[in-house]
């Protein structure tokens, strides 16, 4: 049996009439996925092991642990439910959830240039017909290079996939790894120019200012 199907069965018995956010958050060669499952019976996770190894074709490494296997850890939260795990990038390109939905993935990375591509189709709905809607964010301070995402800001990338649009719904991703992007505050700390006892200096005389004003403007409004 193969796998995959193993694994639809899995997610099948916890997807019922849900949204989900899956998550992927590169931090130079960290990755850390994640999978959160809103409105959900909790419960339906007790008895769920999931190996985060796709190429893993082993049957009872879901009845039960098996000690030389990595699973992904699970936590639950009144009704929404979180599957996670950390990668690096020489093993994140056989993640379970990652190839789950997509028939092709495709995540590679070197000194020059990361890469995350899948095929079109979005196949997860025809599996888990009460998933209502997902919303796939992928978080990078690489330089962009090109994507297709629905929408992005400077470090995070979304993807919002439903069932009128997923039978074209690829995922496009290329980023530049000679590029951290940095926010001016970042830059300054990372050169020496701030340090810690000055960056907390500037925040309380920034709090100290706002209430001074804060106070001159009921001043005012009394007078």
């Amino acid at each position: 049996m193969k796998i995959k199907y193993l694994i639809l069965i899995s997610l099948t018995v916890i997807l019922s009439g849900c949204s989900a956010n899956y998550e992927i958050n590169i931090d130079n060669d960290n990755i850390h996925e994640s999978l959160t499952i809103n409105n959900t019976d909790i419960n339906k996770f007790k008895s769920i092991n999931i190996p985060i190894d796709y190429e893993i074709d082993d049957v009872e490494i879901y009845d039960k642990k098996e000690e030389n296997i990595d699973y992904y850890n699970i936590e639950t939260n009144n009704k929404d439910a979180k599957i996670y795990y950390n990668f690096n990038s020489d093993n994140f390109n056989t993640s379970m959830l990652f190839k789950t939905c997509y028939e092709n993935t495709v995540f590679t990375k070197d000194d020059y240039e990361l890469l995350i591509t899948t095929s079109d189709k979005f196949s997860c709905f025809d599996n888990y017909e009460e998933l209502d809607d997902i919303t796939i964010k992928i978080t990078s301070k690489y330089k962009l290079i090109n994507t297709n995402a629905d929408k992005y800001d400077k470090y995070n990338y979304y993807w919002y996939i439903n069932k009128d649009n997923k039978d074209n719904k690829k995922i496009i991703l290329r980023l530049d790894t000679t590029t951290i992007l940095k926010s001016l505050l970042e830059i300054l700390t990372s050169i020496g120019l701030i340090t810690p006892i000055i960056l907390v200096s500037i925040i309380l005389i920034t709090i100290l200012i706002i209430k001074i004003v804060k106070i001159e403007g009921r001043r005012r409004n009394k007078i």
